[in-house]
């Protein structure tokens, strides 16, 4: 009992007077990390919106949620990220919702995501499109897709001067990690649609044969995984850029701007996680707790920084 009463302790003064209806949209809600999230953004007062592609786990989801903090604080939308009219149901569903501001939520949790541990034989299935097939998936899931939500999100977070986006990323993605020149690229990029050329580039690259030198992308066996983190990690430095920019126009807006962060929340033993970190990972609740810290409070997690563990790290 001692986790549920220190955790009401840290968060009741932050969340007091919160309203049924200030809303957190999570993908990949029904299980794992994102499900951890889900429950505790209804516990601390939002009204959640779980998405995930499979709506009968997603409903049961809800369902115990709803059984734990209430009816009005949890409701399920599909949402299947690796399609793109997937994405564009759900946006138009957001902004049809009249109890939702602006028809945007007030915190995007861009939690969805996938981890291909065996490249090659992914590449040796028929349909896959080859190696660079299996880079563009990855890269559609776990960067395109947040954008994609975090760009229709965004002018409506602008203009009603509120909003959280919290990508969650991995450590996997760091630009230390990555074979030099992509960091050194990662690095110069200025615009989402060089950031797009770039990336497919580097899909192209996978498919053609061996780096320069020898060097494989990432020094880890799942280099799309670890790439297409990186470059969300630049996506979320990108967006925040261009809120800042348009913030700096709107006095209005400034005091409330949207922050856009990325999030690494460890090892967290859930069925990403490889098998060999897994004794020494977080649990899935555990981990939430510091992307809800991340939503919360704004003064220590500024807009457009990755973090781990609560402090700011290197891109």
């Amino acid at each position: 009992m001692a986790f549920p009463v220190l955790l009401f302790v840290l968060l009741f003064p932050l969340v007091h007077g919160f309203t049924p209806r200030i809303t957190a949209v999570v993908t990949g809600g029904n299980r794992g990390l994102g499900l951890a999230i889900s429950d505790l953004l209804a516990e601390v007062g939002y009204h959640v919106i779980l998405t995930a592609r499979n709506a009968e786990e997603g409903q049961a989801r809800v369902a115990d949620i709803q059984r734990r903090h209430g009816q009005n604080r949890c409701e399920f939308m599909a949402l299947d990220v690796s399609e793109p009219k997937s994405i564009k149901a759900f946006v138009d569903q957001m902004k049809r919702n009249e109890e939702m501001r602006g028809g945007v939520p007030h915190v995007l949790i861009n939690n969805a995501g996938i981890c291909v541990r065996d490249e090659d034989a992914a590449a040796a299935v028929e349909g896959s499109g080859g190696r660079e097939g299996v880079y563009r998936s990855v890269f559609d899931i776990n960067t395109w897709a947040p954008v994609a939500l975090m760009e229709a999100c965004l002018p409506g977070m602008c203009k009603h001067g509120f909003g959280c986006i919290v990508n969650i990323s991995s450590g996997d993605g760091e630009l230390a990690y990555l074979h030099s020149e992509v960091a050194k690229r990662l690095k110069r990029v200025r615009s989402l649609a060089e950031l797009k050329q770039f990336s497919d580039w580097v899909a192209q690259m996978q498919q053609e044969g061996p780096w320069p030198r020898g060097e494989g992308l990432a020094p880890v066996s799942w280099p799309a995984y670890s790439f297409s983190k990186a470059v969300l990690n630049a996506a979320t430095r990108l967006l925040q850029s261009r809120v800042d920019a348009l913030v700096s126009k709107d006095m209005k807006v400034r005091a409330h701007q949207p922050r856009i962060v990325a999030i690494c929340p460890g090892d967290v033993n859930t069925a990403m996680c490889d098998e060999h970190a897994a004794h020494d990972a977080l649990s899935p609740e555990q981990a939430a707790l510091d992307v809800v810290w991340a939503v919360l409070h704004s003064k220590e997690c500024h807009g457009g920084y990755f973090y781990r563990a609560r402090r700011a790290i290197p891109w």
